[in-house]
């Protein structure tokens, strides 16, 4: 591509094509970070609503006798709006990496457009010429979008599931210390069941 570019006679849709593939990258790669945090947020706050819902019925006893089900009621619309925040915030950072990349897509074809009809007016550039450069741009532009893409979806997921990993990776055995804690009230509480038997 570049050699028939380089063939065409006209440095400055190299220099076009070279700025368009830097930007795009450049934008396709600097909204990753902040998606991949809105990601991260998202799934913190659907790990609480998660806790909530499973937590209710299976305490329900629990709160009812301690007169707490406005307290819970309150609590789970907090998170929940909190969830629904992080998923605003996180769809907004998706739409505004889209329309960076929509408008590196515009200016790139603008400035080529531009270049080419200006040498195709003054003799440097034949018609297949500028249609040459034109679809080229079309075909440079879509995989570099693919791939930013495809970036950004892996760094989304890997945060969606950054608190399983997290999860998996923990030790579940207790130190020493606990263990020990754990099974001196075990003695004391069988102790205790037996004096009152």
């Amino acid at each position: 591509m570049t050699l028939v570019l380089l063939s065409l006679g006209d440095p400055m849709l190299m220099t076009i094509f070279g700025a368009s593939a830097l930007a795009y990258l450049a934008v396709l790669r600097l909204p990753g970070r902040e998606i991949g945090s809105r990601a991260r947020d998202v799934s913190e706050a659907a790990i609480d609503v998660s806790g909530m819902l499973l937590d209710g019925p299976l305490n329900v006893e629990t709160i009812k006798s301690f007169g707490a089900e406005e307290n819970t009621r309150e609590r789970f619309d907090v998170v929940n709006r909190l969830l629904a925040r992080r998923w605003e915030l996180f769809q907004r950072a998706r739409v505004d990496a889209g329309l960076s990349s929509a408008a590196v897509f515009a200016l790139s074809m603008t400035a080529l457009l531009a270049v080419a009809v200006h040498s195709v007016l003054h003799g440097r550039l034949t018609v297949g010429g500028f249609i040459l450069a034109n679809v080229y741009m079309l075909q440079m532009a879509r995989p570099l979008e693919m791939l930013g893409f495809a970036a950004r979806d892996l760094s989304q997921a890997v945060e969606f599931i950054r608190p399983l990993t997290e999860a998996l990776g923990r030790s579940f055995v207790l130190p020493l210390s606990d263990r020990r804690s754990i099974f001196q009230r075990a003695a004391s509480s069988r102790r205790v069941t037996a004096q009152l038997a």
